[in-house]
């Protein structure tokens, strides 16, 4: 037993789970949490924060399919109040 964690301490193609998280979570969230919702903003018209709401709230509903659905339908939503505003003045 003794053998078999010295073989694995000292072997460099092993990486430690934690350094993986890191990597994964330093090149994952910039990203994911800050360049997506700006280009969206951009391409769409709704706030990032809008965004994020409008991802959590598809993504607790349905799912994947939700995440999917979640910013098409938060702008169709802001539409429908933008036209109903031009109509009730």
């Amino acid at each position: 037993m003794a053998e078999a964690e010295a073989r694995e301490k000292d072997d460099p193609q092993r990486a430690h789970p934690r350094t993986c998280l890191g990597y994964t979570l330093k090149s994952q969230f910039p990203p994911g949490n800050i360049l997506v919702p700006k280009i969206m903003q951009k391409a769409v018209g709704l706030s990032p924060v809008a965004i994020i709401i409008a991802l959590l709230v598809g993504v607790k509903l349905a799912g994947v399919l939700g995440a999917l659905l979640a910013i098409p339908a938060a702008a169709g939503i802001v539409v429908v109040f933008y036209e109903w505003k031009k109509i009730a003045k």
